[in-house]
């Protein structure tokens, strides 16, 4: 074995001789002479290969060190350029997660949704003037919503912007005609009729046939319309109407008149206010349902007294006004804060988009503005018979008499009176300026 060794060794060692000794082997060789001559002298140095093994990582910081400026200044360069990239993905991320997010903040703000609600804004866009002649004979009722002013008269539903624009007319042939609004729609019904119309600032979106004899409706800020009824075999029966057409609650009364409905202001939830008669004695009662179930997730009672209205306030808050109290009530859990009233009730207003509702009292001369919680906001006294009031931005306005007054919180007048005979209602739509509306139109009035 040892012998073999090294004859072995022998061969190896002779292995280069051979390619130098003669042209034939030269000849076909791919490889240049000089590079042959640098793999003898590889050979030669081969006995020292550990050296260079322990060395390696030393020539590796060399060579990393003695690498060119413009390599150098080129890496740097390269993770400066990686950087930016990365800095404006973020950014197009950022702005791309805020757009979508936007986008859903903007169609959940918008209660009919953003299409109906740009091309409602649209159509507020330009001037007009005032006055203004009022569509019909007679003024039935009138509410300010924002920037506009929805109108109801014998013959015409109407809308109005706040600087004398004539956006929307539509006649009706109701007998009894009544009006409930929104923030982007109103609702007209015919109080013992079977018609009831839906409109936006353009055109009527919405015709809604009952069965039944109709007793009163309202419509909430997403569009839901709840509409109370005569019933066969009940003595009432409401129905809670979609946007889209759909009935998706239906909720019937035995024994119990319905007087009046209020949606919150998602259409969520419902209240209804009824009146029984049985017994000789008025008792009223008001359920608020939630549409999973046909029983009222709470209620309330009231003795001898007949409920007049309920009405949404906010988002949280709505208000049952009786002869002689008024409740401010949360929608949620039905938590109530009570106002009651010595006197007889005699006008009662809910007054623009802050929802601010007030009531006011003819005989003892007392004016009270609760704010949407029932916190009291003023309470004033004032001398002469009330026909409208209206609060706005700290100021009590007061129609008494064919006459406009302003009033502070202590009861004392900011502006001169002004005359407004032949006006029935008033609606403040900035500090100094109010549009009264009367049988025979609508007018700008400045108080200075």
């Amino acid at each position: 074995m040892a012998d073999y060794k090294k004859k072995s060794v022998k061969k190896s060692a002779s292995s280069p001789k051979i390619k130098n000794k003669g042209k034939k082997l030269d000849s076909f060789s791919t490889v240049p002479k000089r590079e042959n001559k640098k793999k003898e002298k590889s050979t030669i140095k081969f006995s020292a290969p550990k050296q260079k093994n322990t060395h390696k990582p030393s020539e590796k910081k060399k060579s990393s060190r003695k690498l060119p400026a413009f390599a150098t200044n080129g890496l740097r360069l390269l993770k400066g350029k990686k950087g930016q990239i990365q800095k404006k993905r973020i950014i197009m991320l950022s702005l791309i997660f805020l757009l979508i997010l936007g986008i859903v903040l903007f169609c959940v703000l918008t209660p009919t949704g953003p299409f109906e609600y740009i091309e409602n804004e649209i159509r507020t866009w330009g001037s007009g003037s005032f006055p203004k002649t009022l569509s019909g004979s007679e003024l039935y009722d009138a509410y300010s919503i924002g920037s506009v002013i929805y109108t109801l008269s014998d013959t015409h539903a109407e809308i109005y912007s706040d600087s004398g624009k004539h956006i929307f007319s539509r006649q009706h042939d109701f007998n009894s005609p009544v009006l409930s609004v929104s923030s982007q729609r109103g609702l007209i019904y015919d109080a013992g009729g079977k018609t009831a119309y839906v409109y936006n600032y353009g055109e009527v979106v919405d015709e809604i046939k009952t069965k039944n004899e109709i007793y009163c409706a309202e419509i909430c800020r997403n569009g839901t319309v709840a509409i109370a009824t005569k019933s066969q075999g009940y003595a009432s029966e409401v129905q809670v109407i979609e946007r889209g057409g759909d009935v998706e609650f239906t909720w019937y009364s035995a024994n119990e008149i319905v007087n009046d409905v209020s949606l919150s202001d998602d259409g969520e939830r419902l209240a209804v206010a009824t009146v029984d008669t049985s017994g000789g004695k008025f008792k009223s009662k008001v359920y608020v349902f939630k549409y999973s179930s046909a029983q009222p997730i709470y209620e309330f009672t009231y003795e001898n007294s007949i409920v007049r209205a309920v009405n949404t306030l906010s988002s949280k808050y709505f208000s049952i006004v009786t002869d002689n109290t008024i409740d401010f009530v949360t929608w949620k859990n039905g938590n109530r804060n009570q106002h009651s009233n010595a006197y007889s009730l005699n006008l009662y207003r809910v007054c623009g988009e802050n929802n601010i509702a007030v009531l006011g009292n003819k005989s003892n001369n007392t004016i009270t503005v609760f704010g949407s919680s029932g916190n009291t906001v003023a309470e004033v006294e004032f001398l002469g018979a009330v026909s409208d009031i209206y609060y706005y931005d700290g100021i009590i306005y007061v129609l008494s008499d064919g006459y406009l007054y302003t009033l502070n919180s202590n009861g004392d007048n900011i502006f001169n009176k002004i005359n407004l005979s032949g006006y029935s209602r008033i609606f403040a739509i900035d500090y100094n300026a109010v549009v009264a509306i009367g049988n025979f139109g609508l007018d700008k009035i400045y108080l200075n």
